[in-house]
């Protein structure tokens, strides 16, 4: 007999079995069902079960167990820091560690930065479940370590925040939900560098170059309202990210830039104008005045308390390009310039309104004789005075401080996230 013969009588016989077996009810084809809502969350309870046997983490007694702002400081002079629920265990002994402290937030403080957490320590216990295919009955700890039912194990978590509210329907029961509280300020995290070398590769473009740096202060808790008194003017370091005082990193500002449409200030990341926001404090950089917040005259910078009487809300400060006189013969530097009246500011700025205003500049050593060279002290105060230029043909009487030459007082802004790709640093 064929082959195809053999071939016909199998397929008769397979579909006899078949036959049979529907007949005496012993295979029954698979039919979808369409699953309720109720049992897609019956579904998702089971999964969570297998997947998280955690109990509810709660927060620990005492300070730890409070939501507070960790701020982490860098261990290199160029380098930000390194930003980890897990290494907030180094921040013992009262909140404060070697590469990041903690302070309980202001009433009105809802945003951290790049190098801060809002984080509290809590505790959760792995509990006893019953064992199948999908789960060993161990938990994974944060450390990536499986241990077994009744560990109790202590990490650091961003900070729950509990919300009761009724449910919809009009049952009048309530329920109780749970949110993360990790929101970034408005505003870049920034250095703001004096003297920088425009040539230079690396981190040699900070040789002989001074940074922004906080003024001293000293802060005063009374029945959990801080103020801050015995301010002194800002001052001018090295450039150094691990530089701290009182235990914040002392060479960051938060910038807030903002758009002026003619009669309000909007924050806007690529507007002209912009807040210095010394972080410790909350308080906005200043030049000094004459008298109350009219008439600034050329002294030490400072910092002083957000109001509504404050020229420009804060929104005062301007980065000056190079401008080159109408005759030609001066060129100005790039500078960080005042602006008292957002209102009659020309924009673009010109050389008129340029050299009668004031900008910032470092206290400096004068050396040489026939040519001059301007180095910016390390830990001098740093001022608001006159708009310095850079003389190619000569000197000008709108330069205050008979700078002749591009060598001090040039201004640059560094974006704290961004500065080692400036840097060529990985």
């Amino acid at each position: 007999m064929s082959i195809g013969y053999w071939f016909l009588i199998g397929i008769i016989v397979f579909i006899i079995i078949m036959v049979l077996l529907l007949v005496f009810d012993v295979y029954t084809p698979y039919k979808p069902t369409k699953n309720t809502g109720e049992d897609m969350n019956n579904i998702a309870a089971q999964i969570k079960t297998i997947n998280y046997p955690w109990s509810a983490a709660t927060p620990v007694d005492g300070l730890n167990g409070q939501c507070n702002v960790y701020t982490f400081v860098s261990n290199d002079k160029y380098m930000p820091a390194i930003v980890s629920y897990s290494d907030i265990n180094s921040c013992n002994s009262g909140c404060q560690g070697l590469n990041c402290s903690c302070s309980t937030p202001t009433v009105d403080q809802t945003c951290v930065d790049v190098d801060q957490l809002f984080a509290q320590q809590v505790v959760h216990t792995c509990k006893q479940l019953n064992t199948d295919l999908r789960n060993s009955g161990m938990c994974l700890q944060q450390n990536g370590q499986l241990v077994n039912p009744g560990t109790v194990e202590t990490f650091y978590s961003v900070c729950q925040t509990s919300t009761t509210s009724p449910v919809s329907g009009g049952s009048g029961e309530t329920q109780t939900t749970s949110s993360q509280n990790n929101n970034y300020c408005t505003g870049e995290l920034s250095i703001l560098a004096f003297n920088i070398k425009q040539a230079g590769l690396g981190e040699e473009i900070f040789d002989n170059a001074v940074c922004m740096s906080t003024p001293n202060y000293v802060a005063n808790n009374v029945n959990g309202k801080i103020t801050y008194n015995n301010l002194t003017p800002m001052y001018a370091y090295e450039c150094d990210l691990s530089a701290t005082y009182n235990n914040i990193p002392s060479q960051l500002f938060r910038i807030v830039k903002a758009s002026y449409d003619g009669a309000n200030f909007k924050e806007n990341q690529y507007g002209n104008y912009f807040r210095i926001v010394h972080r410790p404090t909350g308080y906005y950089v200043y030049p000094s005045f004459e008298t109350g917040f009219t008439n600034p005259i050329a002294g030490s910078l400072q910092i002083v308390k957000p109001a509504d009487s404050l020229p420009n809300k804060g929104y005062t400060w301007f980065v000056a390009p190079p401008l080159t006189s109408p005759a030609g013969d001066l060129m100005s530097l790039t500078q960080l310039i005042y602006i008292q009246d957002v209102k009659t500011f020309p924009y673009p700025i010109t050389w008129d309104y340029a050299i009668n205003t004031i900008s910032v500049q470092p206290s400096y050593n004068v050396s040489g004789s026939s040519s001059l060279t301007y180095t910016p002290i390390n830990g001098g105060i740093l001022n608001a005075a006159g708009y310095v230029i850079a003389a190619s043909g000569g000197s000008s009487t709108a330069d205050l401080n008979s700078v002749n030459q591009a060598t001090v007082s040039e201004v640059s802004i560094f974006n704290y996230s961004i500065l080692p790709t400036l840097l060529q640093k990985s």
